[in-house]
Parts: structure tokens; C-alpha cells; sequence
């Protein structure tokens, strides 16, 4: 009889924490495509983040998993093209491509050694990468905005 109350029991509360999971999971279709804007937004709160708990060495496990979201980030970027190269005429607009795309394979190239940085709790040589990347969004916007 306990035996059975038990079981009975636990199955409630393996059905009840899967609805509540079902409840509380978002649903993909509720959420909004990624746009080329609210991409580079998630890759300027990713270094914000790192370079808040830089001189954290405790913090390089953390910063390694935000410095690997970025790179995708970078990857999810080449999927778009900016707005200023879709408007230059035809003739011009592959090179505007090819350049936006050279830009975001170097900053690839910089999230990968900062990744590198991290693992290696080299901080500051990833202090230094951090700048590299903070002139790379600057020549970049500067290009593209």
C-alpha cells in the first residue's frame, strides 16, 4: 500500500514538472527571427560581458563560453547583408559584400583567439585581442553603417 501510495506520487510530480516545463519552455515560433542588428547587438553585450571580468582570472571559463557564443555570432552576421551595401548599384555591390565579409572572417579569426586566450588564462594578451576586436566594430560600422 505505501509502496503503491509512493509511486503514485512520483509519477504526480514527474507529470507535474513535465507540464510545468512544457508551460515555462518558449516556443521558437514566439521568437523573433534574428535580424543583422539584433545580431550584432548579442555580439556587443558578449564583449561588454568579457570585458567586465577581464581581470578575472576565475572568470576565464565563463568568458571562453561568451567568446565562443560570439564567434557564432560573427558566423550568424555573414548570413546578412547590411543595409548600406544592399542600396550601392549592382556594379559595385559584390566588392561591398566581399568586404563585409573579409571583415567579419578577421573578427571570426579575433573571437578565436580570444577563445584561445581564455583557455590558456593568457589575460592579457586577451585584453589586447578585446582591442583588436573594439577597432575591428569600428572600421566595420564605419564601412557599413
Amino acid at each position: 500500500m505505501k509502496l503503491n501510495a509512493l509511486v503514485s506520487g512520483l509519477a504526480l510530480v514527474v507529470i507535474f514538472n513535465s507540464m510545468l516545463a512544457v508551460a515555462v519552455e518558449p516556443s521558437p515560433q514566439n521568437e523573433p527571427e534574428p535580424t543583422l542588428q539584433s545580431t550584432m547587438k548579442e555580439m556587443n553585450a558578449d564583449l561588454k560581458a568579457i570585458v567586465a571580468q577581464i581581470d578575472d582570472v576565475s572568470k576565464n571559463a565563463s568568458s571562453t563560453v561568451m567568446a565562443e557564443h560570439f564567434v557564432s555570432l560573427v558566423e550568424r552576421a555573414k548570413t546578412f547583408v547590411p543595409d548600406s551595401v544592399a542600396s550601392v548599384p549592382e556594379d559595385r555591390r559584390q566588392a561591398r559584400v566581399d568586404l563585409y565579409l573579409q571583415m567579419l572572417d578577421g573578427t571570426s579569426k579575433l573571437g578565436q583567439a580570444l577563445i584561445e586566450c581564455f583557455r590558456a588564462d593568457d589575460n592579457e594578451r586577451a585584453r589586447k585581442v578585446l582591442k583588436e576586436l573594439g577597432a575591428a566594430k569600428t572600421e566595420g560600422h564605419g564601412e557599413f553603417k
